[in-house]
């Protein structure tokens, strides 16, 4: 069970620095972020595209749960920043291969916080909020805020299940990637502890149309 991480001091204006650095005045607030995330995937090779994975099948699962097309675009907004806030993970950390130490686990945490923060003003407070909890667990274990149940936004659980396969079925210094029936197994396992279990239900639909 994890528990809510330490805050430490707010980083998140030396996050935005890169911006001014790279010389992409006159783009919108969220095509810079949307950039920073996809920077976070490119840094490695087993993370690339990992960003638009989870949005696409945060999208895919939003219609299996009967969102309108509207909600499930802000829906999948959110989903590819949702790691956004990794960008002010230092590297060391957020690559180390092997096992993290108890403050480094704590560091890497709070990228979500980070995040969220980073898309206040350029997303909605819905959005902000699904970026800030798609860690969260269902049972209360999950951070920044070991929100519970229905405490946490809908879209957060369903970007969390996202996030989860596609961490389960990629290739990663860490392990292997699982075959379809493993991995929703895995998801399964972990229905009303770590996920809400409509968005298992609905995954394990979409996953057999996608193959059917």
């Amino acid at each position: 069970v994890m528990a809510p991480p330490s805050t430490p001091g707010d980083r998140t204006p030396s996050v935005l620095e890169p911006r001014r650095r790279a010389g992409v005045a006159g783009r919108s607030p969220l095509d810079v972020r949307i950039g920073l995330a996809r920077a976070v995937d490119a840094k490695d090779p087993s993370t690339r595209r990992h960003s638009e994975r989870v949005a696409d099948l945060s999208w895919v699962i939003g219609g299996a749960l009967g969102w309108s097309s509207a909600r499930r675009t802000l829906l999948r907004e959110a989903a590819l920043v949702h790691d956004v806030g990794k960008i002010a993970i230092p590297d060391a950390i957020l690559f180390k291969a092997a096992e993290l130490t108890p403050h480094e686990y704590e560091t890497i945490k709070d990228h979500s916080r980070i995040g969220a923060e980073m898309l206040e003003g350029v997303m909605t407070t819905e959005q902000v909020a699904w970026v800030r909890g798609h860690h969260e667990w269902w049972d209360g274990g999950g951070y920044p805020d070991a929100l519970v149940g229905e405490h946490i936004p809908e879209g957060a659980r369903v970007i969390a299940v996202a996030d989860a396969w596609d961490a389960i079925t990629s290739l990663r210094p860490y392990g292997i990637p699982r075959s379809t029936a493993q991995a929703l197994e895995e998801c399964r396992l972990h229905m009303g502890t770590q996920f809400w279990p409509p968005a298992v239900i609905a995954l394990a639909c979409v996953v057999h149309d996608l193959e059917g």
